[in-house]
């Protein structure tokens, strides 16, 4: 009941009258852990390098509302590489001082959002290495592949890709184990007269 008296409340702040008004819950009735709808307006991609960054330390509306916009703004210019700046800090706390997001104990909220873009980074961290490991397999294993006419960049690595589960041409049956794959037979086979 705590949570509905402080959801009413934060809705008559807004100015929305209790006349018309239809709430709904999801059936975990985890209603409260979404990021405030403001905050997605202000980034083209909440889950880019910026976003990340804030969310890592200032989870929430209320601690962006309380972050110095200096400090704000720093954060924002080192994480975009000097894409987002003063103005953007300026919107973003401004959104955060009208979101209709529920104030407060956030601090489990908060903890899972940290948690998450924790998660989040070491993911995309990861993602880069094998995206790394990947280029230089691929340069190194696709030259061959690129000489004959008409294979280039995007068709050479697509073929390894799907010929590598098959052919290791280390292997002794290498070559026949991709054949049989392809639904091939290479052999020849004669009835002997003609």
């Amino acid at each position: 009941m705590e949570g509905l008296n402080l959801l009413m409340t934060k809705i008559k702040q807004v100015g929305f009258s209790n006349e018309n008004l239809l709430i709904g819950m999801e059936a975990t009735g985890h209603y409260w852990m979404t990021l405030y709808h403001e905050y997605a307006e202000q980034f083209s991609d909440i889950f880019g390098a910026a976003s990340r960054a804030l969310l890592s330390l200032y989870p929430t509306a209320e601690d962006i509302k309380k972050i110095d916009i200096r400090k704000l703004t720093r954060i924002l210019k080192e994480s975009s590489k000097g894409h987002m700046g003063r103005k953007q800090a300026n919107r973003l706390k401004n959104a955060a001082k009208n979101s209709f997001s529920l104030s407060g104990s956030n601090l489990s909220f908060a903890m899972e959002i940290k948690f998450f873009v924790q998660r989040m980074n070491v993911l995309l961290e990861q993602i880069e290495k094998l995206e790394k490991q990947i280029k230089k397999y691929m340069k190194e294993n696709q030259s061959l592949l690129r000489t004959i006419p008409g294979i280039g960049p995007v068709w050479a690595p697509t073929i390894l890709a799907e010929v590598l589960p098959f052919f290791h041409p280390e292997e002794k049956n290498g070559a026949r184990k991709l054949v049989a794959a392809a639904g091939l037979d290479v052999r020849l086979n004669e009835s002997g007269d003609s």
